[in-house]
């Protein structure tokens, strides 16, 4: 029906000449009888959000009546069928028809289609695209970001437990959480060994740490963003570089110890350390001494020395000098590494124990 009208009005303009003593050649007014208004428009291409670019419509009007009015209308993502309020107008009044006319341009706030409608108004007579018409809508893809991530430690103890990170990078204001998965298997087919799903912060997140891997061998991380209206998901891959961890089962090495002999108030004693069977250990070893009267050394130390383990594997701690006259207790703690798992003497060994007298009787020893 608008075509129909606006032929009408086509034919009207050309017989008005005729009407004001003009004479019109009849296969002139034909010819402008014949022809047929038309609105044609496309939309912007796609675009990405966040990138900056702004989205719009142009028209083209061919054989129209001027003046008139021509309004686009924009539909939001949420608005498949354009029923409800547009989300952006332009009204644009019409005197030539010499070259297409754009829309406003608007920049989209999230990702989604976006529909057009345009109207061209000339008194009674409507020309209009129609909502989901073909080349009426522009699609404003989710921005792809990238997932980094990386295990905490890439080797650890049998018992011990793992934690990994992921770095969303990229992404448009990224909102959700990060699921986290470890794996048995370096295809990650099998059950899952432990899950942790953490909130998206700035763009990173951390899982929680696995329960206690208690078999050695190497397990797989894998971590999967599971996007937003404005972001598309994005996961890692099974036995991807730095998603690996290596749980080693730990050497258990010995402790050998024995105290300085037996001495007087007022002279120094010190205890020895033998670490032997291990896998190249490194780490410390911790001397304690407890006073007399602690049979069980319940209470705090009279003195700790921590030293370094050294290669053959001897130690020696630093010296004390007693001013009690009793039974003094060394206790002898090595703190493990990452091959060797750590050991210690028990209290009340009697080659870990040093009897301190009142003092050295004239021409006596204290040991033979």
């Amino acid at each position: 029906m608008a075509n129909a009208a606006l032929v009408s009005l086509g034919l009207a303009a050309a017989l008005a000449p005729a009407a004001l003593g003009h004479t019109a050649d009849l296969t002139e007014v034909g010819q402008r009888a014949a022809l047929v208004p038309t609105l044609t428009t496309a939309a912007s291409p796609t675009t990405t959000v966040g990138d900056g670019q702004s989205i719009f419509d142009t028209a083209t009007l061919i054989d129209v009546a001027v003046p008139g009015t021509l309004t686009f209308h924009l539909f939001g993502p949420d608005d498949a069928t354009c029923s409800g309020e547009p989300i952006d107008e332009t009204i644009e009044p019409v005197t030539s028809i010499a070259d297409p006319i754009d829309s406003d341009e608007f920049l989209p706030p999230t990702a989604g289609t976006y529909r057009w409608e345009v109207f061209y108004t000339a008194g009674d007579v409507t020309l209009e695209s129609g909502c989901n018409s073909a080349g009426e809508s522009t699609v404003v893809n989710k921005a792809e970001p990238t997932l980094a991530t990386a295990v905490e430690d890439a080797s650890i103890p049998v018992g011990g437990t793992s934690t990994d990170t992921a770095t969303l990078t990229g992404g448009y204001n990224p909102t959700g959480t990060i699921q986290f998965r470890l794996f048995p298997d370096d295809v990650c087919e099998e059950a899952f060994l432990f899950e942790s799903v953490v909130p998206l912060n700035q763009g990173s997140a951390e899982s929680g740490p696995s329960t206690p891997l208690t078999e050695p061998g190497t397990y797989h991380w894998q971590a999967f963003y599971g996007g937003d209206v404005n972001n598309a998901p994005i996961g890692t891959v099974c036995n991807e570089a730095g998603e690996n961890v290596v749980v080693t089962e730990l050497a258990l090495p010995s402790l050998a110890t024995y105290a300085s002999r037996d001495t007087y108030v007022g002279k120094p004693v010190w205890d020895n350390a033998i670490l032997s069977g291990g896998d190249a250990p490194t780490g410390t070893i911790t001397f304690r001494l407890y006073g007399p009267g602690d049979e069980f050394c319940a209470r705090p130390p009279v003195f700790t020395s921590t030293v370094d383990v050294t290669l053959d594997g001897k130690v020696q701690s630093g010296v004390f000098k007693p001013y009690k006259p009793g039974t003094y207790q060394w206790v002898a703690s090595y703190s493990g590494d990452d091959a060797n798992q750590a050991v210690s003497t028990d209290c009340g060994v009697e080659a870990e124990q040093v009897v301190v007298r009142k003092k050295k009787p004239y021409g006596g020893s204290p040991r033979p």
